[in-house]
């Protein structure tokens, strides 16, 4: 029920416990976006975070790449939105660096602090590079005016090409599992300062083309787990052993990174190549998701390659239990696993939800539209009046902008909002026969329109004539558009192409309006003659198809 801005968007959907979807929010990117990671608050703020190239109004740009003009603004820039519990925006922050950079990792510190782990191409502001891709991390906070303060910026890599693989926070520091010259990398820093300052590193080991599944804190432990064809990871005691290629392996450590003989590395694969894609902890049990495509321990393979969920207990490398299923053409790919704490109850048997129903959704147009405030377009009431701006507001609803639509067409037209399938739209005509009303779309990736699901163009009432056809109902002349795209340009082949469909298409109006205007000016004995004669055309009328073809023939020219 939402349509999107740009050609790509950042889409996010709430479900309940039995599978029902309460609500689908879009960013509103005017050009292109796309979420890397997804993370949720203890009070229920919902943090998403990726990467957008072009405008995204509201938000904060922090480098020269604006994402709307000059040489880098083709490049991608790293985001952060928060969403309260309603899915309702409350912050969007956008940082960039000159070149290609995207946030992959967050995660939320007790105090609503959000912290951001992404990498960059490029200098992000108020940091350094020192290699090719380099990691980096943020934090974001609100101050008591609600004004979204950054904490910091700071990179963390090699001079070589370095991604994060997970981000977790402990009390007042923050974990970020990197990977480095091909090894998987432990950061601890202290967030408490003005600063963070690391504290302690761990290298883990060379993954040998594996990578990082993910971090989490179990107790007064740390947790990383991912792939490696390494069966020899130097960072504790090996409780389950390597089998053959890609494994995936889990290594839990003392949290403050330090070497100890508690700490243990516990392998999960089979006879083919295995991956470890997701981890979590709950309970203080370890749980993994990833695929396989032959055997695994107590699994045999079900299709081609199959997905797995499992939970490990990694001091002893013993399996508790584990699952295997397969998907569409014999292909499962899992990329993330959740853990109900309350497990799972008769109420999942019956396809109900737990704990409390929402049976309200928000009303505010940039939660249930891809409108962000600041998205503007124009109207007249009449087609020699003045126009007048609408600009959609923060908090706006559909209510609010119907009675701002009213006032600005001079009360000359009935704006309502109708619900269709649970889906609210509006809905505008004029007030009387009379009343010609004009819309005007806003600039370039800020329209309104086309959120709202409203054309662009002059609004009349019609009624119907014989055959079918709509004529204006206040009984004036018909109003021809020729609907030319304003923004067409002649710089590359596939441009050229689209003007000349435009053409085309507004040709085919100025063929229809003038077959209108003959059939107007021919007297209707005239019209009836014609219908019923038989036998040789006359002169004068062969004449005068010749005059029209003529005519066809150099407005086609």
């Amino acid at each position: 029920g939402e349509a999107i801005k740009g050609t790509q968007d950042v889409a996010l959907q709430k479900y309940d416990s039995a599978g029902k979807l309460v609500y689908s929010r879009t960013l509103g990117a005017a050009s292109e976006a796309s979420g890397l990671a997804l993370a949720v608050s203890a009070d229920g703020q919902i943090a998403v975070a990726g990467k957008v190239t072009g405008r995204l109004g509201g938000s904060t740009d922090g480098a020269l790449n604006s994402g709307e003009t000059g040489q880098y603004a083709a490049n991608s820039d790293s985001f952060v939105t928060v969403f309260n519990e309603a899915g309702e925006e409350s912050w969007t922050q956008r940082r960039g660096a000159r070149l290609d950079d995207e946030a992959t990792n967050l995660a939320f510190g007790a105090d609503g602090s959000v912290y951001v782990a992404g990498r960059s191409k490029s200098a992000m502001p108020g940091a350094t590079v020192v290699g090719d891709w380099d990691s980096y991390i943020e934090g974001f906070k609100r101050d008591v005016s609600g004004t979204v303060q950054t904490l910091f910026t700071q990179s963390v890599g090699t001079t070589g090409s370095d991604r994060p693989g997970g981000l977790v926070v402990d009390g007042t520091s923050i974990i970020l599992a990197n990977k480095e010259n091909g090894h998987a990398v432990l950061h601890r820093f202290d967030v408490s300062g003005a600063s963070p300052v690391e504290t302690s590193t761990h290298d883990v080991g060379d993954l040998q083309g594996g990578d990082i599944a993910g971090v989490a804190i179990n107790g007064s432990k740390v947790v990383v787990a991912g792939t490696t064809r390494n069966g020899a990871l130097d960072s504790g005691r090996i409780s389950s052993a390597a089998t053959a290629g890609f494994d995936g392996f889990v290594v839990q450590l003392e949290a403050d990174l330090s070497s100890s003989t508690g700490n243990n590395v516990a392998y999960f694969g089979g006879s083919g190549d295995d991956k470890i894609t997701a981890l979590t902890v709950s309970g203080g049990k370890v749980f993994i998701a990833g695929q396989s495509g032959t055997d695994l321990p107590g699994l045999a393979a079900i299709g081609v390659t199959d997905g797995f969920i499992a939970s490990l207990d990694v001091p002893t490398g013993v399996v508790d239990w584990s699952r295997r299923f397969t998907g569409k053409d014999r292909y499962a790919t899992p990329t993330a696993i959740a853990v109900d704490p309350g497990g799972a109850s008769a109420l999942d048997r019956l396809g109900l939800p737990k704990g409390q129903m929402q049976m309200t959704g928000s009303l505010q147009l940039s939660a249930v539209t891809a409108l962000r405030p600041g998205d503007r377009f124009e109207m007249r009431s009449g087609l020699s009046a003045t126009k007048k701006a609408v600009i959609i507001e923060s908090g706006e609803t559909f209510e609010t902008l119907a009675v701002k639509l009213r006032r600005a067409l001079n009360f000359q037209a009935e704006v309502k909002i109708v619900t269709k399938d649970g889906v609210q739209t509006l809905q505008i005509k004029p007030a009387t026969a009379r009343n010609t009303l004009e819309f005007f779309a806003g600039p370039e990736g800020k329209d309104a329109l086309k959120g709202l699901g409203l054309p662009e163009g002059v609004v009349r009432n019609t009624v119907t004539a014989k055959g079918g056809k709509f004529l204006p109902a206040d009984g004036k002349g018909q109003i021809y558009g020729l609907k030319f795209d304003g923004k067409m340009t002649l710089d590359d082949a596939s441009s050229i192409s689209h003007v000349a469909a435009e053409l085309a298409s507004a040709m085919g109006v100025v063929r229809q309006a003038y077959k209108d205007l003959r059939e107007a000016a021919t007297p209707e004995s005239i019209r009836n003659a014609a219908a019923a004669a038989n036998g040789p055309v006359p002169a004068y009328l062969t004449n005068q198809i010749a005059n029209y073809q003529d005519a066809l023939r150099r407005l086609g020219g």
